[in-house]
């Protein structure tokens, strides 16, 4: 009787001291699953495809499939593509639902009032507005090594540029270049494109006296200017008022200095990683306008 007591006795000081002990202490939480996402922007849906994990995207908007705005245009079959409806959402079920600033809002406030978390990403500007989109993608899909690569590639290739610039022995002369598009559009200052036109080590003539934003260029004011390079688009060859400054004779006159497509509008439409290939394409441009080509950069 008193062995079977003090054998309880034991037991139930260990239990109670297990109690007061608090819960086992156990392995490190695991960490949560990445969410799924669906994307209803391009520029959203390019950043998501070269970020998210296999499995972790479930669609993209239907122009990720239009050559003309994004660069990832035949990657973007892998995937289904939905037309920004919140119906296709709902069926989806994603965890999270990434879109641009200026897309879909009827769609986006149906989708927050039933419960959907919606992260906007407002366009990109600037070269830093690059670094911080990647960067924030990553911390939504929690895939902060992946952004960070694309972060690092991204950089590099933009040094590269410079350092070849500055390799150049008229580094200090930086020749006038302006983007001319239809109806005579131009971008000023504010715009990813001016950011791109820097980087690669030209004057932007459309950012003329402090102009900022996308504004109207006449075609008399883009020859007073005397820019060395004249950006025009690619396929204006069919006719339509919007392309008639296109085959002015003056403009045809600066021939040599108007290059048509020489950048793809994909590459600066969205800021991406491969917006670095913009600047990379304009610097060899540039590299021609100041005879660098002669020195061996």
């Amino acid at each position: 009787m008193g062995g079977r007591f003090r054998r309880w006795t034991a037991g139930g000081f260990l239990a109670a001291a297990l109690l007061l002990a608090g819960p086992p202490v156990s392995a490190a939480a695991p960490e949560p699953a990445a969410p799924t996402v669906v994307s209803l922007n391009v520029c959203t849906d390019q950043l998501a495809m070269l970020i998210a994990a296999p499995g972790q995207l479930l669609s993209v908007s239907a122009l990720s499939r239009d050559r003309s705005l994004s660069v990832l245009h035949e990657q973007a079959t892998d995937w289904p593509a939905n037309r920004g409806l919140a119906e296709e959402v709902l069926q989806e079920t994603p965890d999270v639902v990434v879109t641009g600033t200026f897309t879909l809002h009827n769609t986006t406030t149906l989708l927050r009032r039933l419960g959907f978390e919606v992260v906007e990403f407002a366009p990109a500007v600037s070269l830093d507005d690059i670094r911080a989109n990647i960067a924030r993608m990553g911390e939504l899909l929690h895939r902060e090594n992946r952004a960070g690569e694309l972060v690092r590639e991204f950089d590099a290739a933009l040094e590269a540029v410079a350092a070849a610039n500055a390799a150049c022995p008229r580094n200090d002369d930086k020749p006038g270049v302006l983007t001319f598009g239809h109806n005579g559009v131009t971008e000023g200052a504010g715009t990813l494109q001016h950011a791109v036109i820097e980087a690669a080590g030209f004057r932007n003539l459309g950012a003329r006296g402090g102009a900022s934003g996308m504004n109207y260029i006449p075609l008399e004011t883009l020859l007073s200017l005397r820019p060395d390079l004249v950006l025009i688009p690619k396929g204006f060859e069919a006719p339509s008022l919007a392309a008639r400054q296109f085959s002015h004779p003056a403009l045809k006159a600066l021939l040599s200095g108007v290059t048509s497509g020489a950048v793809d509008g994909a590459l600066w439409t969205c800021g991406s990683p491969f917006t670095a290939q913009a600047v990379e394409t304009l610097a060899e441009l540039r590299r021609k306008v100041t005879d660098c080509e002669d020195s061996g950069q």
